[in-house]
C-alpha cells in the first residue's frame, strides 16, 4: 500500500508539474503568414496557414517557425518557382524568428498592447537582426498577435534573375497573425 501511495504521489507531482509548466507557454500552430511583393509588372501574394508561434509568458521570449512549402500562391507555377528557384525549400525548409519582447505584457488586462520583439530572423540559411512591432489584442479567452515588417531579399541571399526584376519586388512585406488561447 505504501508503494502505491508513493507511485500515486509521484504521478500527481509529475503530471501537476507538467501542467503548470505548459501553462507558461502560449502556442498557435495554425497562425497565418502572408508575404506581398509589390512589383512593377505584377503583385504577388502568398499565404501560409501553418505558421507556428510560441510565447513564453514568464520570460517573454517569442519564436515563430514557418515551413516554406506551406506558402500557397494563386498559380501553381509561382509556388514551384518560389520553392525551387528562390527560397530553395529542400535545402532551407523553414523560416524562423526568435526574440524577446521589449516589455512585460499584461496578459490579464483586456485591450490593445503594442510591443516590439527584438531578435533574429532566419530565411534561406541567413540570419539577420529584426525588430518587429507586435500589436496584441487581449481578451478574456484569446490573445491575438499581429506584426508586419519588410524583408529585403538580398539580405537573405535570395537571388532574383534579371529577367524577373520587374515581376518580383526586392523588398517584400510580411504579415503574421496568431491567435493564442488563454
Amino acid at each position: 500500500m505504501k508503494a502505491f501511495i508513493k507511485i500515486a504521489s509521484f504521478l500527481i507531482f509529475f503530471f501537476g508539474a507538467n501542467l503548470s509548466f505548459s501553462q507558461n507557454y502560449l502556442i498557435d500552430k495554425k497562425g497565418t503568414t502572408t508575404f506581398f511583393s509589390d512589383a512593377l509588372i505584377e503583385d504577388i501574394t502568398a499565404t501560409s496557414n501553418a505558421s507556428m508561434g510560441i510565447i513564453d509568458t514568464v520570460t517573454h521570449k517569442v519564436a515563430v517557425s514557418i515551413l516554406m512549402t506551406s506558402f500557397e500562391f494563386k498559380l501553381p507555377l509561382m509556388q514551384e518557382h518560389f520553392n525551387e528557384n528562390y527560397v530553395e525549400s529542400e535545402k532551407y525548409p523553414k523560416a524562423t524568428f526568435s526574440g524577446q519582447l521589449s516589455d512585460s505584457p499584461d496578459w490579464n488586462e483586456n485591450g490593445v498592447q503594442e510591443l516590439t520583439a527584438k531578435g533574429k530572423l532566419t530565411i534561406h540559411g541567413k540570419t539577420k537582426p529584426l525588430d518587429a512591432k507586435i500589436v496584441f489584442q487581449v481578451s478574456d479567452q484569446h490573445i491575438e498577435a499581429k506584426t508586419t515588417f519588410d524583408v529585403a531579399l538580398e539580405d537573405f541571399n535570395v537571388e532574383i534573375p534579371q529577367i524577373m526584376f520587374n515581376k518580383i519586388a526586392e523588398v517584400v512585406q510580411v504579415t503574421s497573425t496568431f491567435s493564442f488561447k488563454k
